[in-house]
Formats: C-alpha cells, structure tokens, sequence
C-alpha cells in the first residue's frame, strides 16, 4: 500500500505483500503529478480503491495545533499559509510571521479524500471545507497556486456570540423574532462578519421561538444546539446537491425558517424569493455593501426577462437588509458599520419605481421611526462615539469628505 502526503516530497509505504517492487517512478514535478504516481503505485501492490489511506504523522499533527494556538491567542481572523510562508489577519491587516510549518500538510493528513481531487487540474483547484482542531471548528480553503498548495484557514465561533452583542437595537431584534415570512438579508464584503451576524440572529430565533430552522451552508461552519427550535444544516455537496436543491427540498420539509449560506446565482435566489412568498422566513447573503446596491444586484443576478418578476417578488417579500463592513477600530480591534433598512410603503414603492438611487436618503429620515441607518450617517455615529478616528473616518467616508466639511 502507498501512502501519498500532499504537499510533500514524502511517500510513506508499507510493503505487505511479499511481491517484487516495481521500477521507481520519475520524481514528481508538480503535486498533481505526485497523487498520480502514488494512485498508480498502490493499484501495482494491489492497493484497495482508494488509495490514499495516509499515515498518522505527529509531528505534522502538532505543527497545525500551534499554528491554531497561536492564532486565537493573538486574535487572528484569519489563517494563511502561502508559498511557503505563514500569514495571519490582525485587525484587518495581512501580518507575516514568518516561513510556515507543514499546514497543508497537516490538513490533508486530517482530510485524505481530498487528495486527487486537489490533483485533479480539470478540476476548480481548490477545496472548500470545515475542520474541527482542538474542539475549534475552521472554515478551510486548500488551493493549488503555481504547482503548490496553499490553504486559508478562518475561526467559526464556537458559539454563537448573544444578539445583543451585535450592537443592534432591540426593535430590530424584536422584528426578526415575529417575522412569520419573507426575506431577510445580510450583507457585506469577505470577512466583514456576515456569517456570524446571520448565526446571531438565527440563535436568537432559536433561543425564543418553538419553530422548525432548515439552514443550507457551504461548509457548515457554526453548529446550532437546539434550544427551543428544531435545527437541521445541511452542507452542500456533501448533504445535498446545490443551494436551490436544498431551498426546494426544504419547502417539502415543513420548515418555518430557511437559512441560505450564500445567494450566488439566479436559481438560488429564485428559490428563496418563492420560499419567502409562501410563508416561510428566509435568511440569506450576498457580497454588495450598501442597501441600494443589494437591490440592484438581487435583480440584475437574473436573466433579463425575469427581472421584473425578481423585482415584483422583492416588493412582496423582502423585510430588512443589514449591510456590514468591519473598520478599524479606534483603540484596536474591530468594530462593525452598518447599513439598515427595515422595509416600509415608502422603500418598497421606491423599489417597485426603479428608484434605488433615493433609498439612503429615505434610511435618513426613517432612522427614529423605524430604526433604520444610512452608512455615511452610521459611520459619523461611530466617529462621534470615539469608536473610530477621524483618519477612518475619513478614509471610508463615501464622498471621502472630513466631518467637518460634512
């Protein structure tokens, strides 16, 4: 049997048949060519299917433990190991620390299947997944990169932090509790904290409705204890096909809310609006980073002929859309800007009128009413509070205008 260890120049063999060995093989010169040669040598010494039952390597074992370690130790948000090296995320900021143990390696030890896939080149190239290190769930991404592998490894909490810890007012809160149907969405850039703001507020239903939770994530990253809901994640690709697979399955599922990990494409989208329509609450994301341009984006996904009916759905069912970005914050760390807009007869007429434009002016005015808030006005709260600097201020104003001149 051989035992192939991605990402290095090692072959583990265990000879248990008393035949004769065959001719060496060329040296690898790429990793995939490495997972061919050791698929092919285990299929000469009467190897099982699958080929790649690795070897259980301590030191490779304790090298991704002090990695994690010292990650969380030192907060980071994210993990990268690349060509070579080891990078972590510090308050948004991309900081080396120096050449990288066996990561990859490590990875792969914990997560064998992946191998030929990785090796696969008519394949993506990258794998994306979710580990358990030390009790720590990580969200993973293991990709080829100029012939090497790279990964990017991020912390899912371990729980889900209280809603109240997200910063948004409690009418807020109280609307996502006794909403009963429609859609709710959560926005913002990679890394501004989408996912958690979502596991926030699905725990919060969970903690205070008895109701029925369907979630569909890539991977599964948090994992819900039941409190007073029923809860079932499912993972794509492992549990069901594709994210519209699980929405239309999930109509057959008698659930009250459906969770969408992500809203990349027309189908899923379709899906959820229909979802959404027939007395289901959806949650889902999407990458756009202001109110009106979640709107424009959510009808533009959609092949022209259909986006009238996206827009008409969008006026039927949509509730709030919560955009985030995450700034410096003032005194180290991170703090979150939001973008909220809870929907009334004013926003949704300006929705079925084609005129997102005038959206954050009508958050302005609705903003004690309804709790609503226009990003520029969000962040000027922040800089008044002493959350952020002037300089951050500044930087990530939209008209990059000071204060004093706003």
């Amino acid at each position: 049997m051989s035992y192939l260890f991605a990402g290095s120049s090692r072959f583990h063999r265990s000879d248990r048949h008393a035949t004769p060995e065959p001719a060496p093989a060329p040296a690898p010169a790429s990793f995939a060519e490495e997972a061919e040669q050791a698929a092919a040598l285990s299929i000469l010494e009467g190897g099982e299917a699958d080929p790649l039952a690795l070897a259980r390597d301590p030191q490779l074992l304790n090298d991704i433990d002090f990695v994690v370690q010292e990650a969380l130790l030192k907060k980071a948000s994210d993990i990268l190991a690349s060509c070579g090296n080891l990078f972590y995320r510090l308050d948004g900021k991309m900081v080396p620390q120096g050449p990288a143990p066996s990561l990859v390696d490590s990875i792969l030890q914990l997560r064998p299947d992946l191998i030929l896939r990785l090796a696969d080149v008519s394949g993506s190239g990258a794998e994306d997944f979710a580990l358990e290190i030390r009790g720590r769930r990580f969200r993973v991404n293991v990709y080829r990169a100029r012939g090497t592998l790279n990964a990017a490894l991020r912390p899912v909490p371990i729980e889900a932090p209280p809603a109240s810890a997200l910063g948004l007012e409690q009418r807020l809160l109280d609307r996502v509790l006794q909403a009963k149907q429609g859609l709710i969405l959560v926005t913002g850039p990679t890394g501004s904290g989408k996912s958690t703001t979502v596991n926030c507020l699905v725990d919060y239903i969970n903690q205070n409705r008895a109701c029925h939770i369907l979630t569909a994530e890539d991977p599964i990253e948090f994992v819900y204890t039941p409190k007073k809901a029923a809860i079932e994640q499912r993972e794509v690709g492992v549990d069901v096909n594709s994210f519209e697979e699980a929405i239309r399955s999930a109509m057959r599922e008698n659930p009250d809310v459906i969770v969408v990990g992500e809203i990349r494409d027309y189908p899923t989208l379709k899906a959820g609006l229909q979802a959404a329509e027939t007395g289901h609450l959806v949650f889902g994301t999407l990458h756009t980073r202001r109110v009106a341009s979640t709107i424009s984006r959510a009808i533009t996904i959609a092949p022209g002929p259909e986006r009238e009916d996206v827009r008409g759905a969008l006026v039927n069912s949509l509730l709030m859309v919560v955009c985030q970005l995450l700034l410096p914050r003032a005194n180290g760390g991170r703090v979150a800007c939001r973008e909220i807009m809870v929907a009334n007869a004013a926003i949704l007429n300006l929705i079925r009128e084609k005129n997102e434009a005038a959206i954050p002016s009508e958050l302005s005015l609705n903003r004690k009413s309804l709790g609503t808030m226009e990003y520029n006005q969000a962040l000027k709260i922040l800089l008044e509070e002493g959350a952020i600097t002037q300089t951050t201020y500044d930087e990530y104003h939209d008209t990059q205008k000071s204060i004093k001149h706003a």
